[in-house]
């Protein structure tokens, strides 16, 4: 199964996508957001073409853990997703904004946004045996 992963921002979902073994990811740009339903096409659109059976949400908490101005948004548009009926889990995406910005690269804010939702699957893939940080909507 391969794994789409996204990273969600006001303006831009950047967007990664895992080898069918479940171990690399990969950037795979991403999608301007317009709102409400025509992100969820885009995202949907983004699901078939990349033949994905489950869809990683990056979830931006504060460095505390607790819920930062952004949580509450990224929370609904997880649930959205998920009342499509796909399989959507919430992933902790501390720092992976300013990761992508180190990593280097283009500096056009949507390919940070690519490279954030890049390291967000990679996270997850390195730690799906013990999902310790992975929820549901």
């Amino acid at each position: 199964m391969r794994i789409l992963a996204l990273d969600v921002g006001g303006r831009r979902i950047g967007l990664a996508v895992s080898d069918d073994g479940e171990r690399l990811a990969s950037g795979r740009g991403w999608i301007e957001r317009h709102g409400g339903q025509r992100d969820l096409a885009a995202v949907l659109a983004a699901t078939r073409r990349e033949r994905a059976g489950l869809v990683v949400v990056g979830l931006p908490l504060a460095l505390d853990g607790s819920d930062s101005p952004g949580t509450g948004r990224v929370r609904r548009f997880a649930e959205s997703l998920a009342r499509t009926g796909l399989e959507v889990r919430l992933w902790d995406e501390r720092l992976t904004t300013a990761q992508a910005r180190r990593a280097g690269g283009s500096r056009r804010k949507g390919a940070i946004d690519e490279r954030a939702a890049v390291l967000i699957l990679q996270s997850f893939l390195d730690g799906r045996r013990g999902e310790s940080h992975c929820t549901s909507p």
